[in-house]
């Protein structure tokens, strides 16, 4: 008897559950692929034929999330991102981003569906290296090779040793510091990103007397209103914002700057290249 009470208290302590299931090995040559993230996805997609991809994320298809053009992304069959709906694929090969849920993970490991995880790139150099680790994961050197081709030429096409003091200024307050992609991108295109004037962190809020009082020689925001109920007050509030600014009598330009230019590195630097090189060579 004391030895069952015994054992019952160690398995109440969590000795007796299962094993976790050892992650499985990713195969050589994965030919049904379900991407979970919409950097993933955007990569994804330029890397394999659609015939290797049986989903990628919801997000993707949605204009406000994705990072890819929303009509190719509908082409493809989606997931939102849980397990059940993962496993019913068959997938021999998972790719997704760094905010994989435990669960959904474990889940996967039980069924011996190979899961590689990839994180948010803080630089360019970072964000090529990922292209090329998902390019040998997919077996797909060639087209590897052909992505990062057409944004090292984006890139070059962008360059600029200007140091113009600019800013991203999301709708909501939220601004890209040092440590960042996109900073990284401003710096290599003409542009001293002027979060550290403000003191600002890595990603950081920015409350408008401070831009204001004090604006950048450009302020980057995203003028496209949202369609969403929800998103009428981050609009007004965007708004207010750029007719402050306007309104300040100082020199600053404002640019547009769509705001899924910030999600992911990978196709997106390619896009997000132009964009800033056309403001810096527009500035008046």
């Amino acid at each position: 008897m004391q030895m069952r009470a015994a054992l019952l208290l160690v398995c109440g302590l969590g000795a007796c559950a299962p094993a976790a299931a050892p992650p499985a090995s990713p195969p050589h040559d994965p030919q049904r692929i379900v991407s979970l993230n919409p950097c993933t996805d955007a990569i994804l997609t330029k890397l394999v034929e659609p015939g290797r991809i049986a989903a990628i994320s919801a997000y993707s298809q949605d204009p406000q999330a994705s990072s890819m053009d929303v009509d190719e992304a509908r082409r493809f069959d989606s997931v939102g991102g849980t397990a059940e709906e993962v496993i019913a694929l068959k997938p021999d090969l998972v790719v997704t981003g760094a905010h994989l849920s435990p669960a959904t993970r474990n889940a996967l490991d039980r069924q011996g569906i190979a899961v590689q995880v990839f994180g948010v790139p803080a630089t360019i150099a970072e964000s090529r290296q990922q292209i090329a680790d998902m390019a040998q994961a997919l077996d797909a050197p060639e087209r590897g090779r052909a992505l990062l081709a057409r944004i090292d030429a984006a890139l070059a096409a962008a360059q600029s040793d200007a140091k113009t003091p600019a800013l991203v200024w999301l709708g909501d307050g939220l601004v890209p510091g040092q440590g960042t992609l996109v900073g990284d991108v401003m710096n290599h295109s003409g542009f001293r990103n002027a979060s550290a004037d403000y003191g600002l962190a890595s990603w950081d809020v920015l409350p408008s007397e401070y831009v204001v009082a004090h604006p950048p020689r450009v302020v980057f925001m995203d003028r496209r209103g949202s369609s969403a109920a929800s998103g009428s007050r981050e609009d007004g509030a965007r708004r207010r914002r750029i007719d402050a600014l306007q309104a300040s009598g100082q020199r600053v330009q404002i640019e547009d700057f769509p705001q899924n230019l910030l999600y992911c590195g990978g196709p997106t630097l390619i896009p997000l290249a132009k964009r800033l090189a056309q403001a810096r060579q527009g500035l008046r």
